[in-house]
């Protein structure tokens, strides 16, 4: 759910992980956060970050992996979208003709977000 002064941005079902409790999570644009505060708008963003594991790992074929999805919370401003993701960025420099300098922006895929607040 999305939420912020202007309320409700957008909400997806939920689905369970072991343990945890997170919105569906796919790559389906009907569950995408469709609005989104205007850019600029500082914001906390929850989402699901994937996992990876170092070196060769072994198993017997069909039984996958245990390991799930991280939970991430990111704090910045809301600096851009594309219909399947946003950019948040924590440290943005003066805007000059035209131009901003971001230091590290992320990308988030819209179908990883679990909750967006305006601060």
């Amino acid at each position: 759910m999305l939420e912020g002064n202007a309320g409700k941005y957008s909400a997806v079902k939920s689905v369970e992980y072991p343990g945890q409790s997170f919105p569906a999570v796919k790559s389906h644009p009907e569950t995408f956060v469709k609005t989104l505060p205007p850019i600029g708008t500082e914001v906390r963003v929850r989402w699901l970050d994937s996992t990876s594991m170092a070196s060769w790992k072994y198993r017997k074929v069909g039984t996958g992996f245990n390991e799930s999805a991280i939970p991430i919370m990111t704090i910045g401003r809301l600096i851009g979208e594309t219909p399947t993701s946003i950019s948040v960025c924590a440290s943005c420099g003066e805007e000059d003709d035209g131009f901003v300098g971001y230091l590290d922006p992320l990308i988030i895929p819209r179908g990883c977000i679990i909750e967006m607040r305006r601060l």
